[in-house]
């Protein structure tokens, strides 16, 4: 009985080491994030947070303070993240001045519960006194948001980078 036991044991550790290895050889690649300015802004400006922001926030006052979880892009250099299943918040700040927030909403594919890495192109383009923010998303997920970016000194008057309506 003791031998069946090791070769039970045996068998199962081989199976778990073969699906770790399997899993660790075809890892997907991490997500890119691509940032284009025009000629009259600078990269070296611009600030990318990546992680959640909640909606229950009475102000955007204290995202700005604090920002979001991982700073995914800085001084014209990007850094590696992932995004999971659900909501990825990305909080885009423009030389202290100016600031926009979007989702990216990955739906759960039910199977391994971990999305396809997407490519995340920013683009920002002045527009007279303020500054046209483009995220084009490609991957399973894509998608496609623009906006305006708003003043940071409006940021305690602003809930997602809108105005409070009262």
């Amino acid at each position: 009985m003791n031998k069946k036991k090791i070769l039970i044991f045996g068998l199962l550790a081989l199976i778990f080491g073969g699906l770790l290895a399997y899993y660790l050889i075809n890892k997907k690649d991490q997500n890119q994030l691509i940032v284009t300015v025009d000629s009259s802004l600078s990269s070296d400006k611009i600030r990318i947070d990546q992680g959640f922001y909640s909606i229950n926030e009475g102000s955007d006052e204290n995202l700005i303070k604090m920002g979001l979880n991982k700073v995914v892009y800085k001084d014209s250099k990007e850094t590696s993240f992932e995004t999971i299943c659900g909501e990825n918040d990305f909080l885009v700040v423009y030389d202290n001045e100016y600031y926009s927030i979007l989702r990216h909403f990955i739906p759960n594919d039910f199977y391994d519960g971990i999305p396809e890495p997407h490519t995340y192109n920013f683009d920002f383009k002045r527009n007279g006194d303020k500054i046209n923010l483009t995220l084009h998303i490609e991957g399973e997920d894509g998608e496609k948001f623009e906006r305006v970016m708003e003043k940071v000194a409006d940021a305690k008057n602003n809930i997602w980078g809108r105005q409070i309506e009262k």
